[in-house]
């Protein structure tokens, strides 16, 4: 089969299809059923048209690969005859060849259905250049087809107006006139505009649609004699009414309507309308035929169109026996008896749809079965989740009753933390009142944190040294009256040395960088004591500290003596003190840490065994 043949299959199939929805669009009684007849027109008519489209598409393509194989054709018989080995006989064969191929293509441009004027002539006279000058190509020849006006677009209309004249081919007419209606489509508007459109609407509207139907007759061949009769006799002619109802295998629904003055012409119209294409290929067909006006039906059928076809050619034949000679109707040739081949037919027909409920029925049956499966899961599900359900109550319980306990044990808790507040703060009050009291009571020296008491401390803490000195001083505090100077010799970085030697007092430092101190009742004693431990020490380059207190004066008020440098520089101060030459100095403490001359808690000196040297 050819393209062709397919096209000219699509566009009847289209054809079709569009009437039998205009069909069903006239016959529509509900706003429901014409809305979704438009959209399915609608819906049509773009898929037509897309198609159309690419139908153009490829034809213009199809169309430039001719012309293009033409051209690479004449190149090469161009070709050919430059060679000068080629024969006479042999050109002739090319140019005759050549020249078919020109006709094949002319003749295919010309006769196709899918190229405008315009296209048809910009095609022609590609084909003129590529005969012309077959070296050059020819490139996109129709990609500029629309933008073509003018006197342009007339000389390609010309152009193929030539062309066609030459050969001879017929042109296609500008204007086609669109199929006429069928006469039986025009007569059903016409009894459908007076009895179904026409009742419950105004007049202006009555006239309009009174007025389309006449002109829908006029244009399917209906004479205005004919038209006015048809009119007239609108109330004799829609005595009985047949609606036909089709679903196709998508499940959707079409409605026909028809209005007939005898019950055996509904009938005959309903049997050939199912006969018709249009209901022939359903998947179900339901027609029904009452009296005009009345809810009861005369006949009805359901099922394939087959079936429904049988029962109403059955009905015919009835109506038609019924009718009798006495019947006003004209007479018609006796029906024929039923022939063994058509009970076949219907036996075969009645078999099939038992065949398909069969089939329907276990259809339906495994369905049931795998609904059945699915409430059983359910179902399982269903006890599962209500299972969790009572556990998460009891969990949920549970938390409720220890949230509840703890409530109390936290209000308790709270309770205990307000009764130990309130004994806090009476304790805290009577310890207050103790220590004012005790503060009252103990002397200022022996108070914790009085400046006396510290000053004591710090003098202590950096001139006892170890054990045996605080058993000396002990001694000598208890045998008699402490002496009046006590003198303190020792280098300035101590504390450093007792890190390098890893000794935790000064007196476990070698005897030549050991610190010294010793009491004496002469302050002149003391100060010849302190000289010669100054010249025997070694300094190793550090400064030396030189104090003499006088444990007779306050506390606060002892230092008597204080010098602080190298080697040489001390030793002159401490001879400037034996001359006199040096005023004494009264100060608070030493500057150096750790050299505050130690006190007793009296505010006397505490005695130091003197160091062998």
């Amino acid at each position: 089969m050819s393209e062709m043949d397919d096209i000219t299959r699509e566009t009847s199939r289209f054809g079709t299809s569009i009437a039998h929805l205009l069909q069903q669009l006239a016959h529509a009684t509900g706003w429901l059923d014409r809305r979704r007849i438009k959209k399915n027109i609608n819906q049509l008519v773009r898929e037509q048209t897309r198609e159309a489209e690419q139908a153009r598409a490829m034809e213009l393509r199809r169309t430039t690969h001719a012309i293009e194989g033409y051209r690479r054709h004449a190149a090469q018989v161009s070709d050919r005859a430059a060679d000068t080995g080629r024969s006479t006989e042999d050109r002739t064969r090319d140019r005759n060849s050549l020249a078919q191929h020109y006709g094949h293509v002319q003749e295919r441009v010309l006769r196709s259905e899918f190229l405008r004027p315009v296209e048809r002539g910009i095609a022609l006279d590609g084909l003129a250049a590529a005969t012309t000058f077959p070296e050059y190509e020819l490139g996109n020849l129709f990609g500029k087809a629309r933008k073509v006006t003018g006197i342009d677009a007339l000389r390609y209309r010309a152009q193929a107006a030539r062309a066609y004249t030459e050969t001879g081919i017929a042109r296609p007419p500008a204007y086609t006139r669109p199929a006429r209606r069928d006469r039986a489509t025009a007569v059903q508007d016409i009894r459908r505009a007076v009895w179904v459109t026409g009742h419950g609407a105004d007049r202006d509207e009555r006239e309009a649609t009174r007025a389309a139907a006449a002109r829908r007759a006029h244009d399917a061949g209906l004479t205005d004699h004919e038209i006015n009769r048809e009119f007239a006799t609108a109330a004799d002619n829609a005595r009985f009414e047949v609606r036909m109802q089709t679903r196709d295998r998508e499940g959707h629904a079409h409605n026909m309507f028809g209005l007939h003055p005898t019950e055996a012409a509904a009938a005959e119209w309903a049997q050939r309308q199912a006969e018709s294409p249009h209901f022939r290929d359903a998947h179900h067909l339901g027609v029904g035929i009452s009296a005009r006006g009345q809810r009861e039906q005369l006949f009805t059928a359901a099922g394939s169109p087959g079936f429904v076809t049988d029962e109403l050619s059955a009905y015919r034949d009835q109506l038609r026996r019924d009718r009798g000679p006495t019947s006003t109707q004209p007479a018609t040739a006796p029906t024929p008896a039923p022939t063994p081949e058509s009970d076949g037919k219907r036996l075969a027909e009645v078999e099939r749809q038992l065949a398909e409920l069969r089939s329907d029925r276990d259809k339906l049956a495994r369905d049931v079965g795998v609904l059945q499966r699915g409430m059983d899961a359910m179902t399982a599900d269903r006890d599962g989740y209500a299972r969790r359900l009572g556990e998460a109550d009891a969990v949920i319980t549970t938390l409720k009753n220890a949230n509840t306990r703890q409530g109390a044990e936290l209000k308790d808790l709270r309770e205990k933390v307000i009764q130990t507040g309130v004994e806090r703060d009476k304790f805290k009050t009577e310890r207050d009142q103790a220590v004012q009291k005790l503060a009252k009571r103990t002397p200022e020296h022996q108070r914790y944190g009085s400046s006396e008491r510290i000053a004591a401390e710090k003098f202590r803490r950096g001139h006892e040294t170890g054990p045996a000195s605080a058993s000396a001083a002990t001694a000598a505090e208890q045998s008699g009256p402490a002496k009046r100077y006590s003198v303190y010799v020792g280098r300035v970085d101590v504390a450093e040395l007792m890190r390098q030697h890893g000794v935790a007092y000064p007196d476990d430092l070698p005897d030549d960088i050991r610190p010294g101190s010793r009491d004496f009742d002469s302050e002149h004693d003391a100060q010849q004591w302190a000289r010669r431990y100054v010249a025997a020490m070694d300094t190793g380059g550090a400064d030396i500290e030189v104090g003499v207190l006088d444990m007779h004066k306050e506390v606060g008020s002892r230092l008597r003596n204080e010098t602080r440098g190298t080697r040489d520089g001390v030793l002159k101060t401490v001879d400037g003190w034996s001359a006199g030459r040096v005023d004494h100095h009264d100060t608070t403490k030493l500057t150096q840490e750790g050299h505050t001359p130690p006190v007793n808690g009296a505010g006397q000196q505490r005695p130091r065994p003197e160091r062998s040297r």
